[in-house]
């Protein structure tokens, strides 16, 4: 089934410190263009925002919830990673060759409704007291592996949706929303657990699939209007046969070095880098107790937070050495507050390091998005998807299970942050290489034919 373009049928959040109120002032001073032209972006990032809200305030309250029947810290590693892996391998398996063969809008649909599900039944079995151990990993399974088929799907349509001429514009206000949305889940989620208890949190997750359900319903197949510019999709007949599909992502990745040059960094990132939640509450509880892990996980969600804020406001062309030099000078910050003393250099240090992390998660998708043909885009998005959340899978395994315990969190953490600089100076070389004999060149929305 071929991808068709989309249209709807008819037609800004904080920091708690005083330096990102007056950067988020700031940048809402400024309007990107994709929200001034594109009503299909200015749609779907609301519907967004809310269903990432509700889904972070569940993953909060499962993690309330499986400490309480247990008591174990196993358990909860147990629960991060049924939440991750599967979905990784789903995504790098199927999500992909999904999102390029069918229509994204069925897939988002279908995905939508059935997240829905799975928190209406987490509300029902807890409520009547029916939710056990099992039966959570079981629900956290299936979660994670509709979020594998959704990703790559999802990537897709807001490329589908944004145009060629702005994907930078439109990553950048996706990815304020999800670090406003991933703010404030926290502490709505206490606020609701402390008010009713955690079935009302399930419920209100359920709740939050509906606005881009009734979004996703109202699309139709249709031309874009003229003042967005449709991005050339593939006719029906010219759609691939399911074997032709199973190997042409892997075989676009490896004959163009500049999108597996970038895979490369993210899995770097993803493997050295990506490990916090685990460090975080360890090196926090050192520095300051329960108080200095909440102050390291604000600093964090503020970094974030600004620094979607300054790659949406800052319009600067995105290269892959800007990218190497942001990921070096992030790895050398991460280890210096892996390695701090008091808390309050702990905390700035977080800022910064979070704040670089966030610019490369964001200028690494629109790069790789930049340099992909609509064809093929869902199967590299989910290729990269899968990629990641293995690897974070990886580090944080390796990181609680051998590194924490042979050398503690502080010089665990400083350990890994130190690996990871030397993954960046390989990528390094690699990228001098690719530069010297001219094979990087970047091809914008190359039309692909398959043959």
């Amino acid at each position: 089934m071929s991808q068709q373009t989309l249209s709807p049928t008819s037609e800004r959040a904080p920091g708690s410190v005083a330096y990102a109120l007056a950067l988020a002032i700031w940048s809402w001073t400024y309007t990107p263009p994709v929200l001034r032209e594109n009503a299909f972006i200015r749609r779907l990032l609301p519907t967004q925002f809310i269903s990432c809200a509700g889904s972070w305030m569940q993953w909060a309250s499962i993690s309330v919830l499986v400490y309480e029947m247990t008591g174990s810290a196993g358990n909860l590693a147990v629960t991060l990673l049924l939440s991750i892996l599967p979905g990784g391998i789903v995504s790098l398996t199927l999500g992909g060759r999904l999102a390029d063969r069918y229509s994204v809008r069925i897939l988002l649909l279908g995905s939508q409704i059935a997240l829905m599900t799975q928190a209406g039944i987490l509300c029902g079995l807890h409520m009547t007291g029916s939710l056990g151990l099992v039966s959570l990993y079981v629900l956290q399974t299936v979660s994670s592996m509709i979020d594998g088929i959704s990703g790559p799907a999802q990537t897709k349509l807001t490329v589908e949706l944004a145009g060629k001429q702005q994907i930078g514009d439109a990553l950048s206000i996706n990815a304020v929303c999800m670090n406003i949305a991933w703010i404030g889940s926290s502490s709505l989620a206490g606020m609701i657990i402390g008010l009713g208890g955690i079935t009302w949190l399930f419920l209100a997750n359920a709740i939050s699939y509906f606005p881009i359900i009734v979004f996703l319903l109202r699309l139709k197949h249709a031309p874009y209007p003229e003042s967005a510019e449709a991005p050339a999709l593939l006719p029906e007949s010219a759609a691939p046969a399911p074997q032709r599909i199973r190997w042409q992502g892997i075989k676009y990745i490896a004959h163009t070095p500049a999108v597996w040059l970038l895979l490369l960094i993210a899995t770097v990132q993803s493997l050295f880098y990506m490990n916090g939640g685990l460090v975080q509450p360890l090196i926090g509880m050192s520095l300051g107790g329960v108080h200095g892990y909440a102050m390291i996980s604000t600093s964090n969600g503020i970094g974030c937070l600004l620094g979607a804020f300054i790659l949406l406001r800052l319009k600067q062309q995105k290269t892959i050495r800007g990218l190497l030099i942001q990921i070096f000078l992030m790895g050398t910050l991460l280890t210096a507050f892996s390695l701090a003393p008091v808390l309050w250099l702990a905390m700035a240090l977080m800022a910064l390091g979070t704040i670089l992390a966030e610019i490369i998660r964001t200028s690494t998708n629109v790069l790789i998005q930049s340099n992909i043909p609509l064809g093929l885009q869902g199967r590299v998005s989910g290729i990269k998807q899968g990629i990641s959340q293995v690897c974070i899978v990886i580090s944080n395994i390796s990181t609680g299970f051998v590194l924490v315990p042979a050398f503690g969190a502080h010089y665990a953490a400083a350990g890994s942050n130190a690996m990871g600089l030397g993954g960046v100076a390989i990528c390094g070389m690699i990228f001098h290489h690719l530069h010297r004999a001219g094979k990087l060149e970047t091809v914008v929305f190359k039309e692909v034919r398959f043959e």
